[in-house]
């Protein structure tokens, strides 16, 4: 077991593994999947400023699930299914700023790739990205 900053008899923490961690992954993505799908079908014919609005939504669907879910419950649904509890250094539950600040690498990186995206589809004619959907 791994322990927490002030020695072993404080805080005595066991992490999840990798094995635990890719499953809730996976049950997470089914879960999400529903709403993926129905947005990329529905921007699949937008037009760009609406595609640019619908990425932006979808890119922030799986932080905000993650905020949400640690900070009502500790875990999300795949963190359930994996017996995963998220907590804070104490032990505790996980407030809404440390959930935003556990999810900033994600967020940060979602939004990054979304800017890419929507710079690589401003490099391209309407009628060649018309023609995509």
């Amino acid at each position: 077991p791994l322990y927490g900053r002030h020695g072993k008899d404080h805080c005595s923490m066991r992490y999840a593994g990798f094995r635990p961690r890719l499953a809730a992954m996976i049950v997470d993505m089914c879960v999400l999947s529903p709403v993926a799908l129905l947005m990329g079908w529905t921007l699949a014919s937008a037009s760009f400023p609406v595609y640019v609005v619908g990425l932006c939504l979808c890119m922030a669907a799986f932080p905000a699930y993650n905020i949400y879910c640690l900070n009502r419950w500790g875990a999300t649904p795949g963190k359930m299914v994996a017996k995963i509890k998220v907590t804070n250094l104490e032990g505790g539950k996980v407030t809404l700023h440390q959930a935003f600040l556990r999810s900033s690498v994600d967020i940060a990186l979602n939004f990054t790739l979304a800017a890419i995206e929507i710079y690589v589809f401003m490099q391209l004619t309407s009628e060649t990205f018309n023609s995509m959907g």
